[in-house]
């Protein structure tokens, strides 16, 4: 799944055909991305995957494919449920979450 968001992501930023992208797509090389694009997509993920996305500065500069880009998303989140925006943020909310996804009501 979050390959797909990315997918709608780079598309939104580069313009770039869904069909074009694969996980080893280069995002300079085969998207064409410069040093600007690379900056909006980092902008736009951390909008969409949450403000802490990017904490590891160093980890962050070496992805150069789209399925790199993918896992280091995947690996910051792991186990979180997508879309990870308007998640609740109280504890009863958690517990209603949890409630539903097992089907029944806590007393």
């Amino acid at each position: 799944m979050v390959f797909e968001v990315l997918q709608g992501i780079i598309l939104d930023q580069l313009g770039v055909d869904i069909c074009r992208m694969d996980p080893d797509s280069s995002l300079r090389e085969d998207l064409g991305a410069d040093s600007l694009d690379l900056i909006e997509l980092i902008v736009a993920c951390t909008r969409e995957f949450g403000d802490d996305l990017f904490e590891d500065e160093a980890a962050a500069r070496t992805i150069s494919t789209v399925g790199e880009f993918a896992a280091y998303i995947e690996g910051r989140f792991v186990g979180c449920p997508l879309p990870l925006t308007g998640l609740p943020t109280d504890a009863g909310g958690l517990a209603q979450q949890e409630e539903k996804a097992q089907g029944g009501a806590s007393k």
